[in-house]
């Protein structure tokens, strides 16, 4: 059986059998390997990666033709990572995209809508990204190895800081990469100024308080400067900045006259 089968599909289902694969998963491997090889090309990449309970298999061909389970999405990839929730791509145009791993995200991809992107050297190639971090390794035409901190990686770890309350982490997450501290009350305002106790308590430092608070401003970054990462806008309350401030001033007075006391 296996004279039947191209090189690439032989070294495709040794890998399947050593990593044991389900069965349903070597089919459809096999069936996305004949659809590339209908297309003429040479396969340097084939990934199987799990998008919203389904899995998906992504290709990258010598001629820079993106494949997503079969399917030509992209013309321009010269290299591919998959992040534990992004795709990650270098395109002819020198430019680092990132597309969300989930449906819209693909279709975004197909659709060449993954954003701005960020601008990167000439020639240089993915090699890794860290799992759940904001790190993604990039190799140069000169062979050195860079690390860089994209955008959108950076956005995700701090609205999961956030969701998890770590509001001191979270500061110093977008204060080391210059992202608007404002995003630290507009993620979810309410939440904010019921915590704001943990708020003050995690920042500790009086000059990351008063950073904080300069920053602040009645427009939501939610809404304006970060608006593509965020899916569902919510209504902010009105005056939020005064609120804040007002929080802010309750809870510090009140902490002083207890150490008066």
């Amino acid at each position: 059986m296996l004279s039947l089968l191209s090189g690439l599909e032989v070294r495709v289902l040794c890998v399947i059998l050593l990593l044991n694969t389900d069965l349903e998963a070597v089919v459809g491997i096999y069936i996305v390997t004949a659809c590339l090889c209908e297309y003429n090309a040479d396969v340097i990449l084939l990934q199987v990666t799990h998008i919203d309970g389904t899995d998906v298999i992504l290709g990258l061909s010598n001629r820079n033709r993106l494949y997503v389970d079969g399917q030509e999405v992209a013309n321009n990839v010269t290299s591919l990572v998959v992040h534990s929730e992004f795709i990650l791509l270098t395109t002819l145009r020198h430019m680092l995209l990132c597309a969300q791993l989930n449906r819209k995200g693909l279709q975004s991809l197909t659709k060449g809508q993954c954003g701005p992107g960020r601008r990167i050297e000439r020639g240089a190639r993915l090699v890794t990204s860290v799992a759940g971090g904001t790190c993604v390794v990039l190799q140069m035409p000169r062979g050195n190895l860079e690390c860089i901190q994209p955008r959108p990686l950076t956005l995700h770890v701090a609205t999961v800081l956030l969701d998890a309350g770590h509001y001191g982490a979270a500061f110093q997450l977008l204060r080391k990469q210059r992202i608007n501290l404002n995003l630290l009350c507009d993620h979810q305002p309410m939440e904010f100024i019921t915590n704001i106790d943990s708020v003050i308590d995690d920042l500790q430092e009086p000059t990351w308080l008063s950073l904080f608070l300069s920053e602040l401003q009645e427009d939501s970054v939610t809404h304006s400067m970060y608006k593509e990462y965020y899916a569902h806008l919510d209504q902010l309350p009105d005056m939020l900045t005064n609120k804040v401030c007002v929080s802010f001033v309750i809870f510090i007075s009140f902490e002083c006259s207890m150490i008066c006391l």
